[in-house]
């Protein structure tokens, strides 16, 4: 229990001013981000009218996504690297785990 604690106490929250080192970080996995979203706790009706606003998809669907999630569009979703991880891990496991090493991540996979 106390190692958790510890852990937690070094998780570095994320915000909008992070946006860029997200994005960058997830970047490749733009063709999956509605299904990202959805692993980081966006409520659908959120990600339809991003896809509504976006029809081309990609990368600006990507951005937009993680915009909403950084600015705290959702109480309960928790903006950190963890939750990033655990989003991008069953879309694409080695970014989740290059991202988890950068950033010094333990304990993502669920």
């Amino acid at each position: 229990l106390a190692r958790r604690e510890m852990a937690e106490a070094n998780v570095q929250h994320l915000g909008t001013d992070d946006h860029y080192e997200v994005f960058q970080e997830c970047k490749k996995c733009s063709a999956k981000w509605y299904t990202i979203g959805l692993n980081l706790g966006i409520p659908y009706h959120i990600l339809d009218t991003i896809k509504h606003d976006c029809p081309n998809g990609g990368d600006q669907c990507m951005s937009n996504m993680l915009t909403k999630w950084l600015q705290k569009v959702d109480e309960k979703c928790v903006r950190d690297w963890r939750s990033l991880c655990q989003a991008l891990c069953d879309v694409d496991k080695s970014t989740a785990d290059r991202i988890a090493e950068k950033h010094h991540v333990t304990d993502y996979i669920i």
